[in-house]
């Protein structure tokens, strides 16, 4: 039997192939190990707030934050290398806005941004506002963990 160039060149490119396309299902797999657990931990520490708000406490609601944010900060930290890498960043910042007044990591477990008091317009007006930006900014923060 006579070995080929085109023999050669098959028999590199099927392995390739087949591992290319291992790495690919084994790397998928993570991902959806890892979005299912972070969404897990979010929803589990913000149960009181999203997607339900059954309470809401102005000042007193940022404390509660605070009080979650290192189990928060666990499941960010843990789910960050399962994203795409062109992702990374936008998650990191998406994570940044959520627990931060400024949008800067310098002033991250802050929360002050969710106060009413902070807003203009009535009472309810101000508390509408800070539960519609608390639930845009979980909700951009849970898009990076598709649903399985």
């Amino acid at each position: 039997m006579e070995i080929t160039p085109i023999g050669i060149a098959i028999g590199l490119i099927v392995p390739l192939i087949g591992g290319l396309i291992a790495f690919a299902v084994a790397r998928y797999n993570a991902y959806r190990t890892a979005s299912a657990k972070f969404r897990d931990a979010v929803l589990r520490e913000l149960s009181d707030f999203y997607p339900v708000m059954t309470r809401w406490r102005g000042a007193g609601f940022g404390r509660e934050l605070s009080a979650k944010f290192p189990a928060l900060q666990a499941a960010v930290d843990d789910f960050l290398p399962n994203i795409t890498w062109y992702k990374r960043a936008s998650f990191r910042k998406a994570w940044i806005k959520y627990c931060s007044y400024s949008g800067d990591a310098s002033d991250i477990n802050t929360y002050t941004h969710y106060f009413d008091a902070y807003s203009t317009g009535t009472q309810a007006q101000a508390t509408a506002k800070a539960q519609a930006l608390f639930h845009a900014n979980v909700k951009h923060l849970l898009s990076f963990a598709h649903e399985n």
